[in-house]
């Protein structure tokens, strides 16, 4: 099958809060997708964002595995997350988002994200943490993570509180998850949050509409695990540490993945719609799974992989 080169842009989490920049990435239908290696360059604390412009000289390393759309507009995404944690050192993080962007430039480039992480140098420990992130000119002089500046607004008495953390699965045994909803209020414009593993969906937020220039008339998603760590140095583990074929109770997942349309009806992803991407970064060190349909779980992948990649 034949490639088709594009700049794509994505948001992923900062270990040492700089700014990324990806190269192009080669995209197709098919399991060989690859995106190129993607390096940072510093940035003011509390940003990322993913930049389409390679920067070589810098010492820090970003992998990515999972799927995307490419054809916008989309108005959000629901998904079951795996929670895993595992011991990080510091410059190192590893996690999971939902990821809501759109915009074709850096100065237009709008991005909401949703998800859990392990971030010891912001958390003096390696606790499982809840983020969010946001940011409309990749983050030339808007946006951060958490509530590190206006932008989020969280509700009162919200059942998760961004970097709040939680308690992590067990290898084998306790499988733990949070089931998260991002999506475009058609009432208001503004990008809700909820949690919805609980007996009740519970509305942990907002971003408001003014935030943004180029999400209202809808967006693509992402469903992206991340790990981020020092060049020339072992990687941290991402999802569980284990590569997505060892499945169920083993390996890292987003399950039961649904997008919105512009009315706030939920609607199933398709594993062979045709603007569905594979996205990764050094297969060998870090995979992903293909999409799938189950009965139980609904559209569901696999991620994951151990540490010790060296870039």
């Amino acid at each position: 099958m034949g490639y088709v080169v594009i700049g794509i842009l994505l948001c992923f989490s900062s270990a040492s809060c700089y700014l990324a920049s990806a190269r192009p990435m080669l995209v197709s239908g098919s399991p060989s997708n690859k995106i190129m290696a993607t390096q940072r360059s510093r940035a003011p604390a509390g940003s990322r964002v993913f930049l389409p412009i390679a920067q070589e000289n810098n010492n820090d390393v970003n992998q990515v595995a999972g799927w995307a759309t490419t054809l916008h507009p989309y108005f959000g995404s629901r998904s079951k997350m795996s929670i895993w944690g595992s011991s990080h050192e510091h410059s190192q993080e590893s996690g999971a988002s939902i990821t809501i962007y759109s915009g074709s430039a850096q100065e237009s480039f709008n991005c909401i994200q949703a998800g859990l992480h392990v971030f010891p140098d912001w958390y003096n420990s390696s606790d499982v943490h809840f983020f969010v992130y946001w940011t409309r000119d990749g983050f030339q002089s808007t946006g951060c993570t958490n509530l590190r500046c206006p932008g989020f607004v969280p509700a009162k008495g919200a059942a998760l509180v961004p970097g709040q953390p939680i308690a992590p699965s067990v290898y084998g045994g306790k499988d733990r998850y949070i089931t998260i909803s991002l999506y475009m209020d058609p009432s208001t414009g503004d990008w809700v949050l909820y949690r919805e593993d609980l007996a009740t969906p519970s509305f942990l937020g907002h971003f408001p509409k003014e935030l943004f220039t180029n999400l209202n008339d809808g967006a693509d998603v992402g469903w992206f695990a991340f790990v981020d760590y020092r060049k020339n140095e072992p990687g941290p583990p991402m999802g569980s540490g284990h590569f997505p074929k060892e499945g169920e109770r083993k390996a890292a997942y987003f399950k039961k993945i649904q997008l919105f349309d512009s009315r706030a009806n939920a609607y199933d992803l398709q594993p062979g719609q045709s603007d569905l991407t594979r996205v990764f970064t050094q297969q060998e060190c870090y995979n992903v799974s293909e999409v799938i349909q189950t009965k139980h779980d609904g559209t569901v992948f696999y991620y994951g992989g151990p540490s010790g990649c060296v870039m």
